[in-house]
């Protein structure tokens, strides 16, 4: 009779990868929702590229973003309502919308990266700056292999 092969979820990568993915985002939840900030992690990382290059398109956020067009127009209808941005036509591609900071999600910036800093400075604790290179460098590799 052929023996089962046991398989230890805890001794998983991607369980491991995924647990600590969802922990982290759990935690800057928090973070961001005791400093009075209504926007949760998912929304912020909308916010990200844009702070750095305003006027993307849905499908480049979505894009960056590794996310389903669907849920990207969610996360940016939630953004919108907030007023933290605006949809706007693109005038290159009528059927293609741009998406603009306001004012107000402009001024997110600098305390939502503070918090987000803090975040994975308080979950590294302990770690040795070498040791968080060589995680760095192997999800990265992780991340090229297993791209589609």
């Amino acid at each position: 009779m052929k023996k089962k092969r046991a398989y230890d979820r805890n001794d998983s990568f991607g369980w491991l990868m995924a647990t600590a993915a969802n922990q982290l985002r759990q935690r800057l939840n928090k973070k961001f929702s005791q400093a009075g900030l209504d926007i949760t992690a998912e929304q912020w990382g909308v916010l990200l590229p844009l702070w750095k290059d305003d006027g993307l398109s849905q499908q480049s956020l979505a894009t960056m973003y590794m996310r389903s067009k669907v849920a990207i127009f969610k996360l940016i209808g939630g953004l919108e309502k907030k007023g933290l941005v605006t949809r706007t036509p693109d005038p290159d591609d009528g059927r293609s919308n741009q998406i603009f900071l306001t004012p107000r999600g402009k001024a997110l910036q600098e305390p939502l990266i503070d918090l987000a800093k803090e975040n994975l400075s308080e979950a590294a604790r302990g770690i040795c700056e070498k040791d968080l290179d060589t995680f760095k460098k192997v999800l990265r590799q992780l991340i090229i292999n297993t791209r589609n």
